[in-house]
């Protein structure tokens, strides 16, 4: 299951130059079987694709950051536009080059992308 995922989460450059951190991560998530029944993995596809509180967004008044991958295509850029453009303090944030496990994927740039956000909305 977890190989039946992976090309949903990162793009082609993944499988050409997988990190050798994101390649232990993979085998330990393996070894621990992480899914544990089809039907409950199933279950949570279903409340995913359920699951919709664009209304509530609006209510959030502090600075959000919405982080996409730019070759996203299990939640594409459209969708990240459209969250950011409904909360009152959104920013959308693309990193080139990158999929779904962008974290994994494009672990530098997302973290750039992150800090410099957080630079502009510093604690008070």
């Amino acid at each position: 299951m977890l190989r039946a995922q992976t090309p949903w989460a990162f793009t082609y450059r993944f499988f050409q130059h997988p990190s050798p951190e994101v390649l232990t991560w993979q085998a330990g998530l393996a070894a621990r079987g992480v899914l544990k029944s089809v039907a409950a993995y199933q279950r949570q596809v279903d409340a995913c694709l359920a699951h919709d509180t664009l209304d509530l967004v609006p209510l959030l008044r502090t600075p959000a950051l919405v982080l996409v991958g730019e070759d996203d295509i299990l939640t594409p850029p459209r969708y990240a536009r459209a969250l950011a453009a409904a909360l009152p303090g959104g920013e959308v944030m693309l990193v080139p080059a990158t999929g779904h496990a962008l974290f994994l994927e494009t672990p530098k740039p997302s973290t750039e992308r992150i800090l410099r956000f957080l630079a502009k909305h510093p604690l008070s």
